[in-house]
């Protein structure tokens, strides 16, 4: 039985990626969990896949890492593609560089089973929250999250990357998310409301990198784009009784 599916999206994380499957590996084994990590390559162009396949191959007994491939569409495309291939009882999404450190999973499973939460989502905003990050990223953080609100009230981050679903919500969730790109995390949090799944928000340790893939004016109009888009997507869809969506 696997108690956990960790998964990674990727893009060119040929720098982070060995790190991130060393640091996991190690702590599900010390804990004795048995987990799978899915790293999904979102087209990527460097040594990504050839670092996942040499960790793949020196897997140990508890922990599985698989790499599935995908061409480059973004984001929530690579996260919708490893939820769907998970099997374990518990799914985490986490990002590459580990801005939220593994050990913090254990607070997450804590805090579902304490509350009876189908959904724990990391809080950058949370008083709790230990943040290190540039200004600049900050305020334009604090922008996007209001227009996130508007959607899904109640939630102080939508976009921090760590999420631990169950696995009913996760699949529940994901099989009906259609956005690719970054905004597919406002999406599939308002898709769980809407299907009636709890959602708990808990604050977390993270230290930003400078090596981000988010580009504050250009992917921030993008998202913006996209979280208004979202109602009328869902509205379209549903109207024609479409649910397969990809």
């Amino acid at each position: 039985m696997i108690h956990y599916s960790i998964i990674i999206p990727a893009y060119n994380e040929e720098r982070r990626i060995s790190r991130a499957l060393s640091e996991i590996s190690d702590y599900m084994t010390r804990l004795c969990l048995d987990a799978e990590i899915i790293v999904v390559s979102d087209g990527s162009t460097d040594r990504t896949e050839e670092i996942v396949r040499a960790n793949a191959k020196r897997s140990g007994p508890r922990v599985a890492v698989r790499l599935l491939s995908i061409p480059h569409m973004g984001k929530g495309a690579a996260v919708y593609t490893g939820v769907m291939e998970a099997v374990g009882q518990l799914v985490y999404i986490c990002d590459a560089d580990l801005s939220t450190p593994i050990s913090e999973l254990m607070r997450f499973r804590a805090r579902m089973k304490q509350t009876g939460a189908d959904i724990v989502i990391g809080s950058r905003e949370k008083e709790r929250s230990g943040v290190q990050a540039t200004k600049y990223r900050r305020l334009a953080g604090r922008l996007f999250h209001l227009a996130a609100r508007i959607l899904v009230p109640g939630i102080t981050d939508t976009q921090c990357g760590f999420k631990l679903y169950t696995f009913q919500a996760a699949k529940a969730v994901f099989s009906q998310s259609r956005i690719n790109r970054f905004a597919y995390e406002v999406e599939t949090l308002w898709l769980a409301r809407r299907m009636g799944y709890k959602i708990v928000e808990i604050g977390v340790l993270w230290v930003h990198d400078s090596d981000s893939r988010i580009r504050v004016v250009r992917d921030g109009l993008r998202m913006l784009m996209d979280v208004i888009s979202i109602p009328v997507i869902h509205w379209r869809a549903w109207n024609e009784k479409v649910f397969e969506y990809r």
